[in-house]
């Protein structure tokens, strides 16, 4: 949020930040509480936070092990398109997977990233001023055990995979991280600089 302040003040350039979250359950305004299935007592036995927030989309899952790519992107320099920007994050998220040989697309019929083993890749975006808030996320090897709490994304009939779980062994975060970045700069057509800690370059 302070980020995005500052970009929409002109204090900062468009800003990617990648971060992986503690055990936690985020509710966007489409979520039903019907999709949680775990109750209070059961979410802090396995030390998983349970938040609202103001994205779009259903109930999803973060933890170790997954990356979560926030872009604070001023949407007038990428055709004022909110739905191109959602397919940009998605591509990433495509080229991310296949940069360690697993193939995933998209499903006309739901939002996300998926593969022939689940869903990899979830979608959920706020836009406020044209500048846009939240993003994506990636399941690398994150303890998939947790997404039996929810129905991710409200979608009871699909499962969730992760790299390790299709590639069936150690996936390493920080090469994911790389390969990430370079999907972004491809992407989004841009070069990324590393930015000090008061958020500029």
């Amino acid at each position: 949020m302070r980020l995005h302040a500052r970009r929409l003040a002109g204090e900062i350039c468009d800003t990617i930040v990648v971060l992986e979250h503690p055990p936690c359950i985020t509710m966007g305004r489409a979520s039903r509480p019907e999709h949680v299935l775990a109750g209070p007592d059961e979410l802090a036995a396995l030390g998983i936070a349970f938040h609202y927030t103001d994205r779009g989309g259903g109930v999803t899952y973060h933890g170790p092990g997954q990356l979560v790519l926030y872009p604070i992107v001023d949407l007038r320099g990428y055709d004022q398109d909110v739905h191109a920007h959602a397919r940009r994050l998605e591509q990433v998220l495509i080229e991310t997977s296949a940069a360690f040989g697993v193939a995933a697309g998209r499903k006309p019929e739901h939002p996300g990233v998926w593969t022939t083993a689940g869903k990899i890749g979830a979608v959920g975006l706020r836009v406020k001023r044209w500048v846009t808030l939240h993003g994506v996320s990636l399941n690398v090897s994150p303890d998939m055990s947790h997404f039996s709490c929810i129905v991710p994304c409200g979608i009871a009939d699909q499962g969730v995979a992760s790299l390790a779980q299709i590639l069936g062994r150690e996936v390493d975060g920080r090469e994911v991280k790389s390969a990430m970045r370079e999907a972004v700069a491809r992407v989004f057509g841009i070069r990324l600089i590393e930015a000090g800690s008061d958020g500029r370059p």
